[in-house]
């Protein structure tokens, strides 16, 4: 019961942002196509030569854009829906005895279908260009490391949402300040050395840079880097799941 009920309300959280439109759920996929069109055509023809080594030959880095926009949009886009979720969910339940752990889920999962569908589609364009290597495999695990920082994180931000009502917009700000922290748009080369020093400890740059290196460069991620991406991900979940024990019943009070 509780799993019908968990996926009526993540088909209903990926629903209701296309309610309005007129072409409806066809944008879950055009979106993406066109996302990628303009990683590729755009910036993959203009800049595309600066990047070497990369797969996808003239447009490499296009690619390199397209594979650093996946998890960040897992990360940045299911933290900023997560945030809301307790008090978004308020009617909610206040009718049904569903588990608060469960309430961010179908955000976040709903925010991470568009993700990927690019994912899906990058993979496809890099089948067809020849670019694409055994090392996608690794992204088997760097998904699921992702999905526990994205879920742990807007577990918490969920709670803080309840108590300040500010959280949001610091949620916000801070993730427009992390996606210039994380390496999506750049490469962490260029940068100085205590440059670097910062992102070694971003766990979000973690994960791109394993996208990176998986799709990208074709060679296997960082293999301390996926361990600190999993043990983030825990701890925070861990981390969310006490302080939602710890704050339940005031919690369910104040909604």
């Amino acid at each position: 019961m509780r799993l019908a009920l968990f996926w009526q309300l993540t088909r209903a959280a990926w629903l209701d942002r296309y309610a309005a439109s007129a072409l409806g759920v066809g944008w879950a996929v055009l979106w993406p196509i066109v996302q990628l069109g303009i990683f590729l055509v755009v910036f993959g023809e203009l800049m595309g030569a600066r990047l070497e080594g990369a797969a996808g030959g003239r447009f490499g880095y296009g690619v390199y854009l397209a594979s650093g926009m996946v998890p960040w949009w897992i990360l940045a886009g299911g933290v900023g829906k997560a945030c809301g979720a307790f008090v978004d969910s308020r009617g909610l339940l206040t009718k049904i005895a569903l588990p608060l752990a469960w309430v961010p889920l179908p955000q976040l999962v709903a925010e991470s279908l568009g993700a990927l569908v690019l994912l899906g589609l990058l993979v496809g364009v890099l089948w067809a260009l020849g670019g694409l290597t055994a090392s996608a495999w690794w992204l088997v695990l760097v998904l699921p490391g992702l999905g526990l920082l994205a879920y742990g994180a807007g577990l918490i931000a969920a709670i803080w949402t309840v108590f300040v009502e500010d959280t949001r917009e610091v949620v916000q700000v801070a993730l427009q300040l992390g996606f210039w922290l994380t390496p999506v748009v750049y490469l962490v080369k260029v940068l100085p050395a205590w440059a670097q020093g910062v992102l070694a400890w971003n766990p979000a740059a973690w994960a791109v840079e394993a996208f990176h290196a998986a799709l990208v460069f074709g060679r296997a991620p960082r293999l301390l880097d996926l361990a600190a991406l999993w043990g983030v991900g825990l701890s925070l979940s861990a981390f969310g799941l006490w302080l939602l024990k710890r704050t339940e019943k005031a919690l369910r009070d104040l909604l």
